[in-house]
């Protein structure tokens, strides 16, 4: 069974053919952000982060809702403050700093969101900015701008690589399906003389 992520893995690998680094860490991000480590256009490796599971989380069923404000609008200080500080903490340690920014500097609720989205991206990205390959990510939209921020806060710099997703998975489709039908031609035998 072929899932989302490895369909638009595929498509991400056709979008981008030769363009494609032969080393790099693929990221498809969303609720459950998934990151895919290249090596000579292999899958090797494969790592799922929380990153949007746990936020929703956070910001509807735990003390920190207190603290946030779901439909708040994105605001690009305040996440990069989120990234900033998660980078120098454990996430546990980091993600009270939500609560007493409200508590104690009477940070408002809207902007608190913001950084809680920046300390889970940042912490998700934190691993992978240490590393030296490159980095793709496939997504668009808001995320794919928080994404963009998180890794030029981390650093990224020319490392970093954003593909638009909208039609990944239906180009990974489109090549799963060319597979199959090569796969069910008949096959004839070379003619004899």
């Amino acid at each position: 069974m072929v899932r989302g992520e490895e369909t638009q893995a595929l498509g991400l690998a056709a979008a981008l053919g030769d363009g494609l680094p032969d080393r790099a860490v693929v990221i498809l991000p969303g609720t459950h952000s998934t990151h895919l480590t290249l090596r000579a256009g292999v899958i090797t490796g494969v790592t799922t982060h929380l990153t949007g599971e746990l936020f929703e989380l956070l910001a509807r069923q735990s003390v920190l809702r207190h603290s946030t404000e779901w439909a708040a609008p994105w605001q690009r200080a305040a996440f990069v403050d989120g990234v900033a500080y998660g980078r120098e903490r454990s996430l546990s340690a980091a993600l009270f700093r939500v609560r007493t920014r409200q508590v104690l500097d009477r940070a408002e609720a809207a902007a608190n969101t913001s950084f809680l989205s920046g300390l889970l991206i940042g912490t998700e990205l934190a691993g992978v900015a240490a590393g030296p390959d490159p980095v793709v990510i496939a997504t668009s939209g808001a995320l794919g701008e928080a994404y963009a921020v998180a890794a030029e806060a981390l650093g990224f710099g020319a490392r970093f690589r954003s593909v638009e997703a909208g039609s990944l998975s239906v180009l990974g489709q489109a090549m799963i399906l060319q597979r199959l039908l090569a796969a069910r031609e008949p096959h004839t035998p070379a003619a004899r003389e």
